[in-house]
């Protein structure tokens, strides 16, 4: 694999590499990872010509209006694609106007992003949707629960909706604002007093999936007074870092099964990595 440029969004913007690609007129395939919430969407290019696009269930053209509208972080590979390499296009408009529509669709949704800013940002169910999610089999329960909501835990980030979610990315973004205000969903406020490390918001924020919002907090700050583990600072290496996962692994091994602490430890070791 020959990799024309790779890094990180936080130094690039994606609508400057999709502007790299076009003016180069490369064909190739790009790839943004996310892996400490297990995110990945896949591009390909055909002479500079947008082609094809997918991230969770989407394809097409909706797909590149996920990934304009909600990633602005993420690990970025472009790599050079010969013609059999290249899947079949699934999109024809060019780029100019998939990116006047992402930026019709970015306004037009401002009062959620507001709210949720990114594809990390968390929500929990309130009690009043508990009940209705619980209720399933009542025929009396709240039809504004969907289905597949039934299946997230109770606290969950933006990038775990759209993962689940079925619908396309406008009626997706619609539904987690009505969600949002009929109070079925509320958002996780971010204290920005706190001091916490980086690290230890990151592995609250993937431990909640499992346990629910508060009790994440308990159990990683519980994990870091077990480890002597300093919130208030950057300054720490990889093996303290991991001894701060396994304390909290252990911690989450008293409510999970093994499948979902094997899932959640791969995902707080993936982080770890991303934050050395």
């Amino acid at each position: 694999m020959t990799v024309l440029l790779e890094g990180n969004l936080e130094h690039i913007s994606l609508f400057n590499l999709l502007q790299f690609v076009k003016m180069e007129q490369k064909t190739c395939g790009m790839t943004i990872s996310i892996p400490e919430i297990s995110q990945q969407c896949q591009m390909f290019f055909f002479q500079g010509a947008i082609r094809y696009a997918e991230v969770n269930q989407l394809r097409g053209p909706d797909a590149m209006y996920r990934i304009i509208g909600w990633w602005q972080m993420g690990t970025f590979t472009i790599r050079v694609a010969n013609d059999a390499e290249l899947p079949e296009a699934n999109i024809k408009q060019p780029i100019e106007s998939i990116l006047l529509e992402s930026a019709r669709r970015i306004d037009e949704t401002g009062g959620l992003r507001q709210k949720l800013p990114s594809i990390t940002a968390t929500v929990s169910f309130t009690e009043d949707a508990i009940v209705a999610v619980k209720a399933v089999d009542d025929p009396e329960h709240p039809d504004w629960i969907p289905e597949f909501l039934r299946q997230l835990p109770r606290s969950f980030s933006v990038a775990r909706f759209f993962e689940a979610c079925p619908l396309d990315d406008w009626t997706a973004c619609k539904n987690l604002e009505y969600l949002l205000k009929t109070n079925a969903l509320t958002e996780n406020a971010v204290d920005a007093t706190s001091g916490q490390s980086s690290a230890v918001e990151a592995y609250t924020m993937i431990v909640m999936e499992y346990v629910g919002y508060a009790e994440a907090h308990r159990i990683v700050a519980k994990s870091c007074e077990q480890t002597n583990f300093d919130q208030t600072t950057e300054a720490h290496g990889f093996m303290h870092l991991l001894n701060l996962v396994d304390a909290i692994a252990e911690f989450l091994a008293v409510t999970l099964d093994d499948d979902q602490i094997s899932d959640a430890t791969r995902r707080l070791r993936a982080k770890t990595t991303s934050l050395i």
